[in-house]
């Protein structure tokens, strides 16, 4: 039995985990079961790791045999992000897993810091880690991003394309006035 433990929001993590069965087997251990009283039954796999909480939307059942193009660290470094210094001297062990392999994200923990006792049917591989996204280049520097030279570069009281403040409501209120003559108008003219 190992002890894995899980921080607060573990955001970027990825927990490798083989499992000591098939397909078949490994793909109902992984799928809760409700309706049920025994936790062990409900979601084997929860009760396998002992977790506190497990959210099966951070969860992913993987076949090997399936990525035999890139293997199970291409797919990591493809699919997930992780970062290629942490598969590097690992990618020899993990592309030599056989048996079906769970995936599980960060976000599966809901957040909660917990601490696992990984039980019979797992084995736990690796911890890894997603590549941080890094910004494309420097931050926009310009001086009409400052609060100060917005107000001094703001365009001359007149102009093309210039309204005066209130604008608007001077429009709506002699439209009103307009209307209002025209009904007195019509008032007048019919009788």
């Amino acid at each position: 039995m190992s002890v894995i433990h899980i921080p607060a929001m573990p955001r970027g993590r990825i927990d490798v985990f083989a499992l000591d069965m098939g397909r078949a087997d490994a793909t109902a251990f992984v799928a809760p079961h409700p309706g049920t009283d025994d936790p062990a039954r409900a979601w084997p796999l929860r009760a396998a790791l002992g977790a506190d909480f497990l959210d099966a939307g951070g969860i992913e059942l993987v076949s090997p045999g399936d990525l035999s193009a890139i293997g199970l660290s291409g797919y990591l470094a493809e699919g997930y992000g992780a970062d290629p210094a942490q598969l590097a001297p690992l990618s020899a062990v993990l592309d030599a897993i056989g048996r079906p392999v769970l995936l599980v994200r960060g976000r599966a923990f809901g957040g909660m810091a917990q601490t696992l006792s990984v039980g019979a049917g797992l084995r736990h591989v690796a911890t890894l880690h997603e590549i941080q996204a890094t910004p494309a280049g420097p931050g926009l520097q310009s001086s009409s991003a400052l609060p100060q030279a917005a107000e001094d570069d703001a365009p001359a009281a007149s102009g093309p394309g210039h309204r005066p403040p209130g604008a608007p409501v001077a429009l709506i209120a002699g439209s009103l006035g307009l209307a209002a003559l025209l009904v007195v108008a019509l008032r007048v003219l019919i009788g």
